[in-house]
């Protein structure tokens, strides 16, 4: 239950009990719907429905990809994910692509630019991330 701590008075956690309970807006159903593609796409290793999704993330939610693995030791910190695209967003797209090259042998150009590539790459990424936390629960 420690991990759970805090978690009721998260934002996020206060609009997703709207929507649960049928009371959230129309925009706030929407976002969770769509979070719920992004995370079905991602569990079940769907790159296709992944990459129809990229397409229209838009900032916000590359920033999100980068931010999520920034949290578990990637080095692309993108900064706040409030959909800008400022000098911490670029500089995070750059450290993510170097990361991906070096670790999993991407072979993304190194330009700051979050291309469908990129988001393969994100896919891939987290994917791995996502088998080496139920591996290391597991053991």
């Amino acid at each position: 239950m420690e991990t759970l701590s805090g978690w009721a008075e998260d934002p996020s956690a206060q609009e997703w009990k709207a929507v649960w309970q049928g009371e959230g807006d129309s925009d706030q159903k929407t976002r969770w719907e769509k979070r719920g593609r992004w995370l079905a796409a991602l569990v079940c290793g769907d790159d296709k429905s992944w990459s129809e999704l990229a397409k229209g993330a838009g900032v916000r939610g590359m920033q999100s990809a980068l931010a999520c693995l920034g949290a578990h030791g990637w080095p692309c910190d993108p900064g706040k994910v409030d959909g800008a695209a400022g000098p911490r967003t670029f500089n995070g797209i750059v450290q993510f692509q170097h990361a991906c090259n070096e670790a999993l042998g991407a072979g993304l150009v190194i330009d700051g630019q979050f291309g469908p590539k990129s988001w393969k790459a994100a896919f891939t990424a987290l994917r791995h991330l996502i088998g080496h936390s139920v591996a290391t629960k597991g053991a």
